[in-house]
């Protein structure tokens, strides 16, 4: 490292820091991509039986995250993006079930 650098990692301790944070949320991003991409290209390929049983599994999944988050503190919002997806999800599958049913 030269000299500069390192005065330069001095002036801003939290350089590292940030780097770190912008390596999590770029990682949890492209998570979150992979698994939408998944799910939608799975969804495609259910049949009305196959929706139900997974709108069954999904909707104790979501009530096992909800009943663990009760004493947990999150961000502003969390509760009601998590919700909205949730529905989102739920509705496709039963818009799905319907129309193939």
């Amino acid at each position: 490292m030269t000299p500069s650098a390192l005065s330069a990692d001095c002036a801003d301790p939290t350089s590292s820091q940030s780097d770190a944070g912008n390596d999590a949320i770029a990682h949890l991003t492209a998570q979150v991509v992979v698994l939408c991409k998944l799910v939608d290209a799975a969804l495609s390929h259910l049949s009305p039986t196959q929706c139900h049983g997974v709108t069954q599994a999904f909707r104790g999944g979501i009530e096992d995250a909800l009943a663990s988050m009760d004493d947990v503190v999150f961000p502003d919002g969390y509760r009601e993006s998590l919700l909205g997806l949730t529905n989102a999800y739920l509705n496709e599958l039963q818009r799905r079930g319907q129309r193939f049913g």
